[in-house]
């Protein structure tokens, strides 16, 4: 397969944060730029917005909303609303905070640039689902990720996209919050806190490195170039240690195999790309890591 272009707006909006109000805000201006629209209105920050239907069509929600916590919070569930995640993502709305939004009809990343921390990092996508899956049923592949355990995580060493090509991270890092759903099937993780079992079904990339996976090697050309490969996105079903199979693919998106500074950019097929992970060495001590950088479409 070939990267998977979504159609429509895309946006990449860079907004002053200085309340949940107001970051709510900047998501609603980023999705509903982007082509998502406003299904449930509860209250200002308390929106159900839906994606827009892919070729394949597949389609997903997601709430947006103040809880009276500390952060704003994140679910996704199916169309219908009869399925939706359990717990939800979180995002911590400091004053003054920076955040960015890159967004397109299909899926969007909200994010701080420049960092890392817990409670800072949310990704969600309707994936380009394959021919020969969608004849085989496949209609809706979807997931929802985040680098917060809670509502007042203060850990910074949660696994996401934003620092790994898993939702599991490094040896030390434990996985935050993230929800699949395959059709009616889903699986939902809720903060395991110190867990650091291997959990063979989080959501993770498919990509290329040395079967000896003892070692961080394969990942590279003879000159050192890095390869660039598409975003396949697995996840386990029914539970989070089921075998992890392919599912679909990130719009937008490609996966550089080496490790690169977050928030740089590059040029790529005539297209803008933005690096969302940040200098992502990989890891070779169990649970191994892919070393790897996931790279976005901005406008």
């Amino acid at each position: 397969m070939a990267i998977q272009y979504a159609p429509g707006t895309k946006i990449n909006n860079l907004t002053t944060i200085s309340d949940k109000a107001s970051l709510i805000s900047a998501i609603d201006s980023a999705l509903t730029g982007a082509g998502w629209t406003i299904t449930t209105t509860t209250s200002s920050t308390d929106k159900i917005y839906q994606s827009g239907l892919t070729a394949q069509s597949n389609q997903i929600k997601v709430r947006v909303w103040d809880g009276g916590g500390t952060c704003v919070r994140l679910r996704m569930m199916n169309v219908a609303q009869t399925i939706a995640q359990s717990d939800s993502c979180y995002l911590l709305p400091a004053t003054s905070t920076v955040y960015r939004v890159i967004a397109n009809a299909y899926q969007f990343a909200v994010f701080v640039p420049g960092s890392i921390s817990s409670r800072n990092f949310v990704f969600a996508s309707a994936l380009y689902i394959p021919p020969h899956l969608v004849t085989m049923g496949l209609a809706t592949a979807a997931f929802i990720m985040g680098d917060g355990g809670s509502d007042t995580d203060s850990s910074n060493s949660r696994g996401s996209f934003r620092t790994t090509l898993t939702s599991r991270g490094f040896t030390s890092a434990s996985p935050a919050q993230s929800w699949t759903i395959l059709n009616s099937t889903t699986v939902e993780c809720n903060d395991l806190s110190a867990d650091i079992n291997p959990h063979p079904g989080l959501p993770a990339f498919a990509c290329i490195q040395s079967t000896a996976t003892d070692y961080t090697s394969g990942f590279r050309w003879h000159d050192d170039s890095a390869l660039v490969v598409e975003p396949l996105v697995v996840w386990g079903t029914p539970t989070i240690d089921s075998e992890a199979k392919l599912r679909g693919q990130l719009w937008d998106a490609f996966i550089a195999t080496e490790s690169y500074p977050a928030d740089i950019t590059t040029v790529l097929d005539s297209h803008n790309y933005y690096n969302l992970t940040s200098s992502n060495d990989g890891s070779a001590t169990l649970p191994a890591t892919m070393r790897g950088s996931l790279f976005v479409v901005v406008p």
